[in-house]
This record gives structure tokens, C-alpha cells and sequence, in this order.
């Protein structure tokens, strides 16, 4: 990965799912629809973070006559695992402000994209 490279909070947020949810197959809408991205805010993210070797990608295989395009299943990667584990514990450790922290949680709630609700989790899970 770039040394430069920034994860903004989108791409943490697809990083976020696919960590939280390894054991499922995750494709393109699936994922939009869970984090409730469209395809022009996701797909470059999707890249980028493929790119960047965070994540990968696998084409189906076998359609079994269901005479549709084959899907991308994304899953993350080791590295992004280490890098995903790494901005969470940066934010939990900017975020030792409780009042900051319930505006994230605040925010999560409005926008109900579920990523601070997986960062609640894992900090009273400890």
C-alpha cells in the first residue's frame, strides 16, 4: 500500500464489514446495500482498497444457469485486518474524550451506516 494512503471513513466502513463478517460471501450490492453506498461512491473505494491489497477480490464460478453476469466476492485481506485493527485503535485512542465519542455514536445512529456500532461493540466486548 502507498505510504501516503488515507482510509476515509467509507472505506473504513467497507473494511469495518468485511471484518465483522468474514464468514459470509460479500459481493457489490450486498455490501451497498448494507452500508447503503451507491455504485459511484463504492466501487472506487472497492478498488482503491483492492489496489492497495486490503481486500480481494474472487469472480464467481459457476452460475448454475441462473442467466445473470457472474459477481465479485470481496473478502479481506490479512494486511487489511493489521490496517483496519490499526485505525480503530487510533480512533479509540482520539476518542478517550467520552463526549466525542457519543457524538460518533450519534452520528452513527442519524446516518445509520453501522460503523461506530461495530466500534461500540468491540470496545465494551473487552
Amino acid at each position: 500500500m502507498p505510504p501516503a494512503a488515507q482510509l476515509n471513513t467509507n472505506a473504513l466502513a467497507v473494511l469495518n464489514l468485511l471484518y465483522h463478517d468474514m464468514h459470509r460471501q460479500h459481493y457489490g450490492l450486498s455490501i451497498g446495500k448494507a452500508l447503503k453506498m451507491g455504485n459511484g461512491t463504492l466501487y472506487p473505494i472497492v478498488d482503491k482498497l483492492e489496489n492497495w491489497g486490503l481486500i480481494k477480490a474472487e469472480k464467481e464460478v459457476d452460475l448454475g444457469g441462473q442467466g445473470r453476469r457472474p459477481r465479485w466476492y470481496y473478502s479481506i485481506t490479512a494486511e487489511g485486518i493489521t490496517r483496519y485493527e490499526e485505525a480503530r485503535a487510533q480512533l479509540f485512542t482520539r476518542c478517550e474524550n467520552c463526549f466525542t465519542f457519543f457524538v460518533f455514536a450519534v452520528w452513527d445512529a442519524v446516518f445509520s451506516s453501522g460503523f461506530f456500532r461495530c466500534f461500540l461493540i468491540d470496545l465494551f466486548s473487552r
